[in-house]
């Protein structure tokens, strides 16, 4: 009878201290606060886009001839070429 009585009462325990977090938990309502960001226009949305494009753009352009530089396409800092 002892041993049913010490997991009984474990159990309980173990509930009390469960819904105890759960309500604290609750009412301290914490919440992630996302940074207010002033609306854009559509032109200010067609000029990023096109800056992006435009350092795509330049990305695969130094990609493709990265091959016929001097070294492969390494670029040795500090060294008088």
């Amino acid at each position: 009878m002892k041993p049913i009585m010490k997991k009984l009462i474990q159990l309980c325990r173990f509930g009390l201290v469960t819904g105890l977090v759960a309500l604290f938990a609750g009412l301290v309502g914490v919440h992630a606060q996302w940074p207010s960001v002033p609306p854009t226009n559509p032109m200010a949305q067609r000029n990023a886009m096109n800056l992006m494009l435009n350092q795509i753009k330049r990305f695969q352009t130094t990609t493709r001839t990265a091959g016929s530089y001097v070294g492969g396409g390494y670029r040795f800092f500090g060294i008088n070429e």
